[in-house]
């Protein structure tokens, strides 16, 4: 209770009391629902039941209102509070949570969460907390003796044959990794070699692959002159791209692969 006293100088005095309610008591909240569906069914509905020592309250799913209590006058507010209610919810393949909160007139709010699962197929069991779902990955490996052979393993796996090919040096990864997304773009293998000399597997496969055209990516440190020398002993024309460090040829690189996009255009 609060009470407020005013009086003025010939002592005429007047009072006005008001009666103040502390609500420190939470709401009661109660959800319930089907634990698992079937896959055709794509919604269902979540039956809400909350009570509380005054009866206005605000429902909410996430960030969707379910429900606000109304009230005609304040003094409906001093009763205590019921309300159950059915809100519909959509249902994703697997396993949904949806929260449930409510927060009454003093500010207390209590959370609640449930979750449903929907079978992720037509001939799928629902899944239950006792078994998960289990899903097998193929996990293929490609590989070789070393990096020069599993470059010559992955441009057999993608490539039957290639005009273009890209090539690296196989001891330092910068250029190589700098030439994936023009590999991409030109639908081209690549592959690696040694510096100084050009390496016989890497050799065997441009043969292979019939390339009339090999971009050496990097400068004469990282591919020698030599490699170069090698590639037009076998007809097969060259081209190099580089820059004073491995930052430049990369932008090098990239520069390229903007070219190439706009003679596609």
């Amino acid at each position: 209770m609060i009470v407020v006293t005013a009086k003025d100088k010939h002592g005429n005095e007047s009072e006005l009391s008001r009666e103040v309610y502390i609500d420190t008591q939470g709401p009661e909240l109660e959800i319930s629902a089907t634990e698992s569906v079937d896959y055709e069914v794509t919604e269902t509905e979540l039956e809400i039941k909350v009570k509380d020592n005054f009866s206005y309250f605000s429902i909410y799913e996430g960030d969707h209102e379910v429900k606000t209590t109304e009230m005609d006058s304040p003094e409906d507010v001093l009763e205590a509070g019921e309300e159950s209610v059915k809100h519909s919810v959509s249902l994703e393949p697997g396993n949904n949570t949806f929260t449930v909160t409510v927060t009454d007139l003093g500010g207390n709010t209590v959370t609640q969460s449930i979750t449903i699962d929907r079978a992720l197929g037509e001939d799928d069991e629902p899944i239950t907390d006792e078994e998960d779902p289990v899903v097998e990955l193929q996990i293929d490996r490609i590989k070789g003796a070393d990096r020069f052979e599993t470059s010559v393993e992955i441009s057999k796996d993608g490539w039957d044959t290639s005009d273009i090919v890209l090539l690296a040096r196989g001891d330092n990864y910068a250029d190589a990794l700098a030439g994936v997304p023009l590999s991409h773009k030109l639908d081209a293998p690549l592959l690696l070699t040694e510096s100084d000399s050009l390496t016989d597997v890497t050799m065997d496969e441009i043969s292979r692959l019939n390339a009339s055209k090999v971009i050496i990516l990097g400068g004469e440190v990282a591919i020698s002159e030599d490699v170069k020398a090698s590639l037009k002993d076998m007809g097969i024309s060259v081209e190099r791209i580089a820059g004073q460090d491995r930052y430049e040829t990369a932008q090098k690189i990239a520069e390229v692969i903007l070219q190439t996009e706009q003679k596609q255009q």
